[in-house]
Order: structure tokens, then C-alpha cells, then sequence
């Protein structure tokens, strides 16, 4: 049953693959994973606060505005530990495996 499926998900993907403008999708549907998502969440919180910072400080004059550092740092800090959170997951995801 496992070699039937993994056929059937093999040309399932070269199908997806014929099909014009479907193999880019594909392959980023393949790429979807649960770290992958907490690494998208993670880099745009640390995106998003630094834009905020540089948009509001530019526009009102506020380079050293304590309201607007307490919002950027709680992005920023969120965008962080979500980015170490996913790599130690991984980490030791890996030392399982290599010990198993």
C-alpha cells in the first residue's frame, strides 16, 4: 500500500507539474510545513515592526518616542523567539533522528 501511494503522489506531481503555470504551485504547496509557517509569522512580525518604526518615525518626526519602541519591541521579540522556537525544534527534531 505505501509503494502504490507514493506512485499515486508521483504522478499525481507530474501531472501538477504538465499542467501551465501549476508546477510553481505545486512545488510551493510541497513547502508548506507547520516550521515553514512559523517561520513566514516570524520574519513578518520582524518585518512589519521595523517598516512601522521607520514609516512613523519618518513621518512624525519621533525618532526616540518610548510608545512607539514598547510596540516595535514586542514585534520584534515575537519575530525572534518564533525564529529560534522553529530552530531548535529542529535541532532537536534532528538529534532524535540521528539517535533513533
Amino acid at each position: 500500500m505505501g509503494i502504490r501511494n507514493s506512485r499515486a503522489m508521483k504522478e499525481a506531481r507530474e501531472k501538477l507539474g504538465r499542467i501551465p503555470g501549476r508546477k510553481a504551485a505545486g512545488f510551493a504547496l510541497s513547502k508548506v510545513t507547520v516550521p515553514n509557517i512559523y517561520r513566514f509569522f516570524g520574519l513578518l512580525s520582524i518585518i512589519i515592526a521595523i517598516s512601522f518604526y521607520l514609516v512613523w518615525s519618518i513621518l512624525y518626526d519621533t525618532w526616540g518616542d518610548v510608545g512607539l519602541y514598547d510596540f516595535v519591541v514586542v514585534l520584534l521579540v515575537f519575530g525572534v523567539l518564533t525564529l529560534l522556537l522553529v530552530d531548535e525544534k529542529e535541532r532537536e527534531k534532528r538529534l532524535k533522528e540521528q539517535n533513533n
